[in-house]
């Protein structure tokens, strides 16, 4: 089992060992920040999350997870008594670290005991599921299959459509859905290598999160959502939060503990059906999610879990049961990420303007946020520099974009105005006096000026609306 040191040099120092760039980096240290905690990071260079200022000691090397493990062994060696606490943070770490788990350097501090069967439990789809089967959590019906012939059987018992799942994924890749036979060969020759996957049933109802925080197994801290928007996987992490309750979610974290001794955070997707009520669990995440800082939201405090946790002194928080209209949150910088690769162009001008979720940018980290420019710069230069000089060259489709994108800031039931400027003349039909004014292609209306009535010596209209001069006699 996890041991927390008993006599560290600092109480609460805590290490983080990250092998990717995982959002959720920032909210797990400004959490334990707060929590009284002194954070120190391992991790692969070049992770822009690391700029946090809630991590006071950044050890940066190698590229990947498998480097960073390599270093964590030596530098625990020299340095393991200093820490009260040390998380995995991301699925990359913990499959490497599960891989390892007969060296003896990682049974003291590792999430569950690595002497059973629960390291697997927590990395792998396929064995989280028959463990939680067994201890009577309800879950998606699934059939583990391991070739493709099994797979088409298990297809035809459960009905299309159905997910395919790798055993080993994360943030959503490894998890396809196949609405008929033809699909499901194609993706299952493709997607599953060697390990077993799972065939699970497609259901009906809304996808959801729970976020829990445990003491050796027993769930002191927890809070549940839906995620109605995901990217850049269809089931991958949450854009949107919108917070719900069940009342059998302490029940299932219950289990989950008892079967597996987790100790730190956790939690589990779930997909939930409001004509029946059902909640049924699709897959556990042994690690922190980005939500953490949100419990205020759902009527929890994981600050305050944490330092009660780490003082031996742990109180169990339940979350509110809604009743009416829930809170929704839009996450940053998941949600702003979505809408520039999306170049969901409305989505930009509302966080833009402070009405999508600016309560959710950590405004009082700028560190992190001079390096979520940069990355963002770095990732999008090389396909934005050239449309922009594209859109120098021809203005009028971006600027029709833009006013499209601005009359979703105009208050509910204002009327849309389009700049006449934003038209070609090009592109507008000729017409005659009198005649109605054909719509743009734009989607906003034109702003329509009344014609005067021609005079009995003007000629006909001109194919710009104006009539022509009265010739001099």
């Amino acid at each position: 089992m996890p041991v927390i040191n008993s006599r560290p040099d600092h109480p609460h120092e805590v290490l983080l060992v990250a092998g990717d760039d995982y959002t959720s980096l920032i909210r797990l240290s400004a959490v334990l920040h707060h929590a009284g905690c002194r954070v120190s990071l391992l991790a692969p260079r070049g992770v822009w999350v690391a700029e946090t200022k809630y991590v006071r000691r950044r050890m940066l090397v190698g590229k990947g997870s498998v480097e960073v493990v390599e270093a964590l062994r030596p530098h625990l060696a020299k340095h393991g008594a200093d820490y009260r606490w040390i998380i995995p943070v991301d699925d990359g770490i913990l499959r490497e670290l599960v891989r390892r788990r007969n060296e003896s350097w990682i049974a003291d501090w590792f999430p569950v005991d690595v002497h059973t069967d629960a390291p697997e439990l927590i990395v792998s789809k396929v064995n989280f599921f028959v463990a939680m089967t067994a201890a009577g959590v309800p879950m998606a019906r699934s059939e583990v299959v391991r070739q493709l012939g099994e797979a088409v059987a298990a297809a035809d018992r459960i009905g299309y459509p159905v997910m395919l799942k790798r055993d080993l994924g994360t943030a959503g890749f490894g998890v396809f859905k196949c609405n008929s036979r033809d699909e499901l060969e194609g993706l299952f020759n493709e997607k599953i290598q060697s390990r077993p996957g799972l065939i699970q049933q497609f259901l009906p109802g809304r996808v959801g999160v729970t976020e829990a925080l445990f003491d050796h197994g027993r769930p002191i801290c927890w809070m549940s959502s839906y995620t109605p928007v995901t990217w850049p996987a269809p089931f991958g992490p949450s854009c949107v939060r919108q917070f719900m309750y069940h009342p059998e979610v302490e029940n299932i974290l219950r289990k989950i503990g008892e079967v597996s001794g987790i100790h730190g955070f956790g939690g589990f997707d779930f997909i939930h059906d409001p004509k029946t009520g059902r909640l049924d669990i699709l897959e556990m995440h042994a690690r922190a999610t980005a939500g953490l800082h949100l419990g205020p939201k759902a009527g929890v405090d994981f600050v305050a879990a944490v330092r009660g946790m780490l003082a031996g002194e742990p109180t169990v928080q339940r979350p509110t049961a809604f009743d009416g209209e829930t809170p929704r949150v839009t996450m940053f910088p998941q949600d702003f990420d979505r809408a520039v690769q999306q170049r969901d162009w409305g989505s930009l001008a509302r966080w833009v303007s402070g009405k999508s979720g600016a309560k959710d940018i950590p405004w009082s980290d700028p560190r992190v946020m001079r390096s979520f420019a940069r990355r963002t710069w770095r990732r999008e230069s090389g396909e934005v520099l050239p449309r922009l000089a594209r859109h120098v060259r021809e203005p009028l489709p971006l600027l029709r974009r833009v006013a499209a994108a601005l009359t979703t800031l105009l208050p509910s039931g204002a009327a849309a105005v389009s700049p006449v400027a934003v038209s070609s003349p090009q592109s507008t039909p000729p017409r005659t006096t009198g005649s109605p004014v054909p719509a743009p292609a734009s989607t906003l209306p034109p702003v329509i000026l009344p014609m005067p009535k021609p005079s009995p010596l003007s000629g006909p209209a001109s194919s710009h609306g104006t009539p022509p001069r009265r010739r001099s006699a």
